[in-house]
């Protein structure tokens, strides 16, 4: 074989090797190629199951408020590549998950709700000090949760301390007036350990329906803000403000009723400063609340005083004050003449009394007389007291109260709960 021979095999063969090589980073080229295609359809599909579950959020939470006074589960949002959750964390939050699946990824996000309630269960509750002078009747409690006993039912929740010469909680079987419009009591009263019994354990345990709890704290627990911001509330642009002094005071109670007279006037109303709702005044507001599906009245930093109603004509049924009454000082004192040039001094403004000093010299709410109430009424007045020199009849109405706190007490996200699990 020549050389020229030899020349042209050497020549093919570097060919055919750098075409082997060539072919050969080709391939890996196309593999990587691939991978990379492979790897962006997966990161696409992986943001949309990000952004379905985003959206599997905002669904369910639509379908959470439009459902919330029965909502029992997910019907309208969940398919078969939707599931979504919702778990009770505390009394007023909740989780929410939402889990989207398809063949690259499973995505889980969840984010917590406020669920705009009330807070902790009870007829009535208060951080001041309460007295009785004669009955504490509860026609309807709090029904609680139920439970293989009975219902959870709770009358009272207060801070520190209470007093009655009698405590009659009626319970919710057959009992009178429901708790709330579509409640079904399921055959079964207030289990037996919450039908008039007390539990001063203050142990953080609801174990009676007459219960002592050192962290209640009803205007927090009621509107979802720190007592120092109350300001907040009122400046909110929901109520007709109501300011009262030294002159006006005692003419509170028609300044109030006026205002629900107004059909232009909003039905809730912060009024400012000390108020005496007088017996014929009364008699007027308990009438106007009656027009309505419940009132919202917040006093606050004053002395505050329910007179007793003028007696009822023969035939006459007796009527509620419908609505809810929030009793809110913040910012305080209690002078030794403050009640001076009110009627309720009438009662609070002499000693010896029928009232113990402890109760007496502290006291910044008083009602005397026959009361009769539905819906709901709470105190905020650490280190004060408030006396009921009458026998209260007390109907608690969840629809009453839900309706006076509506513009407030909505479900909404919480801040900073935002969760993405995978």
């Amino acid at each position: 074989m020549n050389k020229y021979h030899q020349s042209g095999m050497t020549t093919l063969l570097i060919t055919s090797m750098l075409l082997i090589v060539a072919l050969l980073f080709s391939l890996a080229s196309y593999k990587n190629l691939f991978y990379q295609i492979k790897r962006t359809q997966n990161e696409v599909l992986a943001r949309q199951a990000h952004w379905l579950s985003e959206g599997g959020l905002e669904c369910g939470f639509s379908e959470y408020i439009a459902n919330k006074d029965n909502f029992t589960d997910f019907v309208k949002c969940k398919s078969s590549k939707l599931d979504l959750k919702l778990s009770q964390i505390t009394t007023t939050e909740l989780v929410l998950q939402s889990k989207i699946i398809n063949s690259v990824s499973t995505k889980i996000i969840s984010k917590k709700i406020n669920s705009g309630s009330s807070g902790k269960s009870g007829a009535m509750r208060s951080s001041a000090d309460l007295y009785f002078y004669t009955s504490a009747s509860f026609m309807t409690p709090d029904p609680g949760n139920l439970e293989t006993d009975g219902w959870q039912c709770v009358a009272l929740r207060y801070k520190n301390k209470f007093y009655a010469a009698v405590i009659d909680n009626k319970g919710v079987y057959p009992g009178g007036e429901p708790p709330f419009a579509k409640f079904d009591p399921q055959g079964k009263n207030c289990a037996p350990n919450h039908l008039n019994k007390f539990d001063d354990s203050d142990d953080g345990l609801v174990n009676a329906d007459f219960v002592k709890d050192s962290t209640v704290s009803p205007f927090k627990e009621i509107f979802n803000v720190e007592n120092k911001d109350h300001n907040d509330i009122r400046d909110n642009g929901e109520f007709e403000i109501l300011f009262t002094n030294s002159f006006n005071r005692g003419e509170c109670g028609n300044l109030i009723t006026n205002i629900l007279k107004d059909s232009s006037k909003k039905k809730r109303i912060w009024i400012e400063g000390d108020c005496e709702i007088k017996s014929t005044a009364f008699e007027d507001l308990i009438k106007e609340s009656d027009k309505t599906q419940g009132i919202l009245l917040v006093f606050h930093d004053g002395l505050l005083s329910f007179m007793e109603p003028p007696p009822l004509l023969p035939g006459e049924d007796p009527k509620s004050l419908k609505g809810m009454v929030v009793h809110f000082n913040y910012d305080y004192s209690i002078g030794d003449t403050s009640w001076v040039g009110l009627d309720a001094n009438n009662m609070l403004g002499h000693s010896p009394s029928v009232i113990p000093n402890y109760y007496l010299l502290n006291s910044s709410y008083y009602q005397e007389g026959s009361f009769r109430f539905s819906g709901g009424q709470v105190f905020d007045s650490v280190g004060q007291s408030a006396l009921f020199y009458s026998a209260i009849d007390f109907r608690y109405n969840k629809d009453v109260i839900d309706f006076a706190l509506s513009v407030f007490n909505k479900p909404r996200w919480i801040e900073g709960s935002w969760n993405d699990f995978q």
